[in-house]
């Protein structure tokens, strides 16, 4: 637990929480400050920073769960799609660092835009990211 986190103090009770999953690696709840009807959040009660912090042996449950959850989220709200967002530093926009996977129900019309301004890839610049990723691997 970190004492100053507040998805740790949601996960041990200390904090409000609208519950809509629990076991006992995961809690899911509805976010307190939704962009849309049905913003939900999806946190693994360990607490990681961020998702290169999290086990191998924890992924496969982590996305079940966000799915699951995404699922029922989706057919109780009738949205229209979904996004899954899951920010990794300040810079990515993260705010609270413990790992979490936001669902977001989408709604022709909403007022959520998660868009940016694509930039072409040159064939070498490609080539030379390539070979420097596979080299990470």
């Amino acid at each position: 637990m970190n004492q100053d986190c507040i998805f740790c103090d949601i996960i041990h009770g200390d904090a409000p929480v609208w519950k809509i999953y629990e076991d006992e690696h995961f809690l899911a709840f509805l976010n307190i400050n939704p962009a849309t009807k049905g913003h939900s959040l999806v946190v693994p009660k360990e607490h990681y920073p961020e998702l290169l912090d999290l086990p191998d042996h924890e992924l496969k449950h982590t996305l079940k769960v966000v799915q699951d959850v995404a699922d029922s989220v989706v057919e109780a709200t009738d949205a229209d799609g979904f996004n899954i967002l899951q920010s990794n530093n300040p810079v990515a926009g993260q705010e609270i660092f413990h790992i979490h996977f936001h669902i977001i129900p989408r709604y022709h019309g909403d007022s959520v835009d998660i868009r940016w301004d694509a930039e072409e890839l040159d064939e070498n610049e490609a080539e030379d990211l390539l070979k420097e990723i596979k080299d990470c691997m």
